[in-house]
């Protein structure tokens, strides 16, 4: 095994922190654009049931979700989580 350091230090650090600074300048534009256009009026938007009914499905769906992935299918067999993932042709560290 060779040591480069592009591939083995600098690499592992830039691709996490780049996906992190373009989906966080993604996120803060597209809150801006809505905050622009949004009326600041708190006590009617607690009102909206449909609100709340959305807040709670998405909160039971990732409850759901969290519980089905953790349960062990077999002992001897790694769970969804454990499971080897393969994506593409050719390794990102080559």
């Amino acid at each position: 095994m060779t040591f480069k350091f592009v591939r083995d230090i600098i690499r592992p650090i830039i691709v996490p922190v780049l996906g992190f600074v373009v989906a966080a300048a993604v996120i803060i534009t597209i809150g801006e654009i809505l905050l622009h256009f949004y009326d600041h009026s708190i006590v009617d938007e607690l009102r909206r049931r449909e609100l709340w009914f959305g807040t709670l499905l998405a909160i039971a769906f990732l409850g759901l979700a969290a519980w089905i992935v953790t349960r062990p299918v077999d002992e001897d067999k790694p769970g969804l989580l454990d499971r080897e993932v393969v994506i593409g042709k050719e390794p990102m560290f080559k």
